[in-house]
């Protein structure tokens, strides 16, 4: 069996039966220190994440297999995620204004709508934390910023969840409307600062070159 890491092909013997699993947990152990797989390859086929979640992690591998394995750094991988549920949070306030105006339009769903997107983006962004946290090996919930810590902001925002649930169980129209319309896009545009920053404390991005071509 050939297994690569990186493009380079390693010396480890992987006998016939041992499963993708193993390949890639002993490959993350003995050879990815602060390092993290991000691309597995069988037989020339990239597995999407569907594929990794069925049984093919499971399935035991044949002698005649190839896997190639790509890796990355820990810490842009994490900031990378950070800066995308940060540019997903702020597409939420700009979508928070007619979200609001549609409810007092009578048009419930529309903020029903967008507390659910609110919800499900702010869940991403827990996971991401905890994931992110578990990687670097530090707490990044304790991280320092203009707002406080990020812990202060994760109380904020449950105040301001707490406010959404109790104006959808009581059926609270006017109140709904207003935190969108109000409050919403500020716990948003704090998060989405928050995230940012904290992504460029884990990694800085690259600069990119914005002169004109030639």
């Amino acid at each position: 069996m050939i297994v690569t890491l990186d493009g380079q092909k390693l010396e480890t013997d992987f006998v016939a039966g041992t499963t993708l699993a193993g390949v890639i947990d002993t490959v993350r152990r003995d050879m990815c220190d602060k390092r993290l797989i991000v691309s597995v390859a069988v037989n020339g086929t990239t597995c999407d994440d569907a594929a990794l979640a069925t049984d093919q992690l499971g399935a035991p591998l044949d002698e005649a297999d190839q896997i190639d394995l790509e890796s990355d750094e820990l810490e842009p991988v994490a900031a990378d995620a950070l800066r995308q549920i940060a540019t997903e949070i702020a597409a939420i306030a700009e979508d928070s204004s007619a979200a609001a105006d549609s409810i007092r339009a009578g048009d419930v769903t529309a903020g029903i709508r967008e507390v659910g997107k609110f919800v499900n983006v702010w869940q991403t962004c827990q996971r991401a934390l905890i994931e992110a946290s578990q990687l670097l090996g530090r707490d990044l919930t304790q991280w320092q910023n203009a707002h406080g810590s990020v812990t202060a902001s994760i109380t904020k925002l449950a105040q301001s969840l707490e406010t959404l649930r109790g104006a959808l169980h009581a059926r609270d129209m006017v109140l709904l409307a207003d935190v969108i319309s109000y409050e919403l896009p500020d716990v948003c545009a704090e998060w989405s600062s928050v995230l940012g920053a904290l992504a460029d404390d884990v990694h800085v991005a690259p600069a990119t070159d914005s002169r004109p071509e030639a």
